[in-house]
């Protein structure tokens, strides 16, 4: 196989469970069709305003800032607020309109299905059937390290239930769940070297088919 393991950190895949207001509310709202109506085809692109003005807002209000963070992905106590302003000058690091169009159908379906074109006729054309089809991860055959957060809440533990049913048993390897954990924790954790990654570490070691000493950190 050319992909020994795949090590998922917080995971999306269905999202109908999501929680996190900010999203939910670009989903119910439908800017995606704004957007689309102004010819804006990046959402929230790298060296955006955004990236620009968060980091002297963080500084002036951090407890603001840390609540913005909350809102879209979580409470959490493992993140350096101090850290933010620096966190928030490269991120977010953008998408296309259309993955959040995408994004947002799945958000208001209980389905993990390709993208919908808006109708049976221009389904038809793309995929030969009228109703975008479901991608079926029972077909996953490359084996799986699935981390998952308690207090993720664009990872919904709802959500994360149903994906772990669909995976293959064959494919999924090691599921690691920490309660305590949202989404951005996985990568900005001030405790995720320990939590997180040493495990990531020797799940590769395991699973990699090389030997230990060429798998390393980076």
């Amino acid at each position: 196989a050319k992909v020994d393991l795949l090590v998922a950190l917080a995971p999306i895949a269905y999202v109908y469970h999501e929680r996190s207001p900010a999203y939910l509310a670009f989903a119910e709202l439908e800017f995606a069709e704004l957007f689309h109506f102004f010819g804006v085809r990046e959402f929230l692109p790298s060296g955006s305003v955004l990236n620009k003005i968060s980091p002297g807002l963080c500084n002036l209000l951090p407890e603001g800032c840390n609540a913005a963070i909350f809102l879209f992905c979580g409470t959490t106590r493992h993140i350096n607020a101090t850290r933010l302003p620096v966190y928030l000058s490269e991120t977010p690091a953008g998408t296309s309109v259309k993955n959040m169009e995408h994004w947002s159908q799945q958000a208001r379906r209980q389905s993990f299905a390709m993208f919908d074109y808006g109708s049976p006729r221009n389904n038809r054309a793309k995929y030969n059937q009228s109703e975008p089809p479901a991608y079926n991860l029972s077909r996953i055959a490359v084996k799986t390290a699935l981390f998952t957060g308690g207090r993720d809440i664009l990872s919904d533990p709802a959500d994360v239930r149903q994906l772990l049913s669909e995976l293959p048993a064959s494919s999924l390897v090691y599921h690691h769940h920490t309660e305590s954990y949202a989404h951005l924790d996985f990568a900005w954790g001030k405790d995720a070297n320990v939590i997180v990654y040493a495990d990531v570490i020797k799940q590769l070691r395991m699973h990699s088919g090389a030997p230990s000493e060429e798998v390393v950190a980076v």
